[in-house]
Parts: structure tokens; sequence; C-alpha cells
């Protein structure tokens, strides 16, 4: 990445600076020596020359702002999904609402199967079915719930600590 700040902007405003402080201090020494028309000359040239630095180094800078707004942000690592391997989101809630109730006992209804319980998780999407002393990890995420096999659980790291 590029440094955001510009040292050769900031170089040339204290060079302006400076300028304009030595020809002051000359100015006033001039006006003791030859007057005051030579001494506002010299001033005046002191601060025409660096108002004109501290110009560049400014305009340098702001040219500096508008390079650094075109850096494109750095990438998102982002990790693979094993084939098969699920993308699981956490959620706050472990409820189970009615309609979900609803709709798995529906399911495995259709299946000629009894359920007994349906247990929330901590996974968006993902429920624990108890029925007849089986236990089933069931994924609600598509069109039709789906009762993961043993195998695609265990493969699943999040899904493994159920």
């Amino acid at each position: 990445m590029t440094r955001t700040d510009n040292t050769v902007g900031t170089m040339l405003q204290i060079a302006g600076i400076l300028i304009v402080i030595i020809n002051a201090f000359r100015a006033l020494f001039a006006f003791s020596v030859f007057g005051g028309t030579v001494a506002f000359e010299i001033f005046l040239q002191g601060v025409m020359f660096g108002v004109l630095f501290i110009g560049f180094g400014e305009a340098l800078k702001l040219l500096q702002g508008l390079f650094n707004q075109g850096e494109p942000e750095p990438p998102q690592v982002v990790k693979p999904l094993a084939e098969g391997e699920r993308l699981v989101h956490k959620t706050d809630e472990n409820e189970v609402s009615a309609a979900v109730k609803n709709r798995v006992t529906e399911f495995y209804a259709k299946r000629g199967l009894a359920v007994d319980e349906v247990e929330g998780t901590p996974y968006e999407g993902y429920v624990i079915v108890h029925r007849e002393g089986n236990r089933d990890i069931v994924d609600l995420n598509g069109f039709k719930p789906e009762i993961l096999a043993a195998s695609e659980v265990e493969r699943h790291p999040d899904l493994k600590e159920l």
C-alpha cells in the first residue's frame, strides 16, 4: 500500500514559510538601511514566492489525496467451501417458531414418521428433530426441508458440534 502523506508537498510548504519569514527579516534590515520602498519590495517579493511554494505544496498534497482515493481495498480472503460443505450463519435465537415446527412436522408426516420434539440450534435454518429415539439435523434453508446424513454432519466443523 502506498503512503498517504506527501513528503515533497510538506517540504515545499515548509520552504514557503521559511522564505516568507527570511524575507520579512531582510525587509526589516533593508528598512533601516535603504528606506521603506525597498523594504516593502523585498517583503512583497518574499510573500509572493513563499505563497507560491506553499501553494505548490498544497497542490501536491491534494493530488496525493486523489491518488489515494483510487486505491482499491485489499481483497477479503474467503475460505472456499469444500465439496458438499454447507455455509452456516450463527444466530442469537435458539427458539423454534410454530411455523417451523409445522413445516418440519408436515415434512416428516409425508415420510410416515412421527416427530417427538423440534429443538433449535445456534445456526440459522437448522433444527434438531428428535423422533422415535433418533436425532436428526434438518436443513430448512432450501425450498424443502432436508435431513442431513451423518457423514455430511461429521464433515462440517460447525454442525459436528451439534
